[in-house]
């Protein structure tokens, strides 16, 4: 494997599990702040909130999968 291959292999091993860790941390505020609007019976504007976390929680799930592939490449250069 070339040298700039395994540095970017090594880069995306740090960053996906920060943008995962951010990105979680962003769902969490925003279903606060969708558990506020409900009190507050803005129901409209909770439920696009709740959209937007769905959305989110998909991105989670791809960002998963590419650490995944990230290992998975890792693990055949090894």
């Amino acid at each position: 494997m070339s040298n700039e291959r395994q540095i970017l292999l090594q880069k995306m091993q740090r960053l996906l599990p920060h943008w995962q860790q951010h990105n979680d941390e962003h769902i969490n505020e925003m279903e606060r702040w969708q558990h506020q609007l409900l009190a507050q019976e803005l129901t409209e504007l909770a439920q696009s909130i709740a959209d937007v976390v769905v959305q989110m929680k998909t991105t989670g799930q791809r960002l998963q999968q590419a650490q995944d592939t990230v290992t998975t490449y890792s693990d055949k250069s090894a």
